[in-house]
């Protein structure tokens, strides 16, 4: 990613304006563009919705998860390892391409899909608790036990890359 990201034909600072849209089995978010680094379509000012090329909703049998009379036993969301922003924070966002213009709304920019990450960095120091995967067959936590985490990932060691390469990131763009 740390060669790679520089490379992403959008990188913006944002603050985040409304939590997570669940829409057509996928999340977008809101976010005001505050600077742009990289990307002449963007501009200062923008609204724009971000939407996470990892991010999925499993919300039926066809899931993989378990069904019972009621339906499916447990949803889940993917999320790129990196929780969802939070409306006020600001973020650098390293985006892909322009998804979709939505007549009377807001440009939708796609993340990229190149990384097993969301590619979204909260600019705040945010604690992020190392978590074990609940199932063996994927990596997945309870949604509780990360809820106060930026990246979601099971060791301290992960904990403490990220934060160093955030850092570095924040240097190259600082905002």
């Amino acid at each position: 990613m740390e060669k790679e990201l520089p490379d992403s034909p959008l990188i913006a600072a944002v603050r985040c304006t409304e939590k997570t849209k669940f829409l057509f089995g996928c999340t977008t978010q809101e976010a005001e563009v505050l600077h742009v680094f990289r990307g002449e379509e963007l501009e200062e000012g923008q609204r724009i919705d971000t939407i996470r090329a990892s991010s999925m909703i499993f919300d039926t049998a066809e899931s993989g998860f378990e069904t019972n009379e009621k339906g499916p036993k447990r949803y889940s969301i993917n999320m790129g390892f990196v929780n969802e922003m939070t409306p006020g924070k600001e973020y650098l966002l390293f985006l892909d391409h322009k998804e979709a213009e939505i007549p009377g709304g807001n440009t939708v920019y796609r993340m990229s899909d190149e990384f097993l990450m969301a590619t979204v960095f909260c600019y705040e120091e945010t604690e992020s608790i190392p978590q074990e995967s609940i199932d063996s067959e994927s990596l997945s936590a309870y949604y509780t036990d990360v809820k106060d985490s930026e990246f979601f990932v099971m060791s301290r060691k992960a904990v403490k890359d990220l934060n160093q390469f955030k850092k570095r990131l924040f240097q190259k763009y600082p905002y």
